[in-house]
């Protein structure tokens, strides 16, 4: 009888025939799992992975720790962070994101103009159930301050948004000559633009602009381009650099305003 390994630690035979010559070789017995040096992976906790190695009897050695899980699990909704009626969604990095942009509360009507914290108003009309003889608006629609942007009745936007346009809205109140409805959308992302002149916190003006979307008549700028203090070193509109940094340059900058005579703008570099 003849014997010889076969794939994964296993064993076949044969026997010689009456006729002294070998016959074939019977099927493989006593196969193990893997073939030695063999690894394979899986997903575990957060988007990360473990291993594990087959070993020299052909079987699965036990898996590794797991390693590289993130924060959470992509898709689960969570309001930890996030102010008011605001929510985060997991994202598909297993990554919570910076910004709280879900809503978990609705609007509602009310009689009056003024409504709750966290809440602005996105419509204004007359409502004969809050008194009668109505001749502008006395109910007001008071939506929650949530989501990525959202339009609201009047200005400014409320803590954590900026001013993205300005427009006249009927819903808002009849008689409009200039403006009386905002976009606000959430501070985040590297860069954004706003209307007005200055940045939130964390930001700083790379540019100024007369937008249109920022009311009619601009006849030197009324938009500014914001974008979010990082890296060593940066061109900023203005005297002055964010905290952390110090003025290492100052120079006419006509992203920063026409007419310059003097300087406009600065280097500011990390300190």
């Amino acid at each position: 009888m003849g014997t010889q390994a076969c794939p994964m630690c296993g064993t076949q035979t044969r026997s010689c025939n009456a006729d002294c010559s070998w016959g074939a070789w019977g099927t493989c017995a006593g196969a193990g799992q893997c073939t030695p040096g063999q690894t394979e992976s899986r997903a575990c906790g957060f988007c990360g992975t473990q291993t594990r190695r087959c070993d020299a009897t052909c079987g699965w050695e036990l898996w590794s720790a797991c390693t590289g899980s993130q924060q959470c699990m992509p898709g689960t909704v969570d309001t930890a962070g996030c102010g008011g009626c605001s929510s985060r969604t997991c994202g598909t990095d297993c990554r919570w994101p910076t910004a709280c942009s879900g809503c978990t509360c609705t609007a509602s009507n009310r009689c009056g103009v003024i409504c709750p914290a966290g809440y602005h108003r996105s419509a204004l009309r007359c409502d004969f159930s809050c008194g009668s003889g109505c001749t502008t608006y006395n109910s007001t629609t008071c939506t929650p301050n949530c989501g990525a942007s959202f339009s609201q009745c009047g200005i400014p936007c409320p803590d954590g948004y900026h001013i993205a346009s300005l427009r006249c809205d009927f819903q808002c109140g009849s008689g409009c000559t200039t403006y009386n409805s905002a976009t606000c959308a959430l501070n985040t992302g590297a860069s954004f633009s706003l209307c007005g002149v200055g940045c939130p916190a964390g930001y700083y003006p790379s540019a100024l602009r007369c937008d249109f979307q920022c009311g009619s008549g601009c006849t030197t700028y009324n938009s500014t381009t914001c974008r979010q203090v990082t890296g060593s070193s940066f061109s900023s509109c203005g005297a002055i650099c964010p905290t952390g940094y110090h003025v290492t340059a100052r120079r006419c900058d006509f992203q920063c305003g026409s007419g310059c005579t003097t300087s406009n703008s600065v280097t500011c570099t990390a300190d």
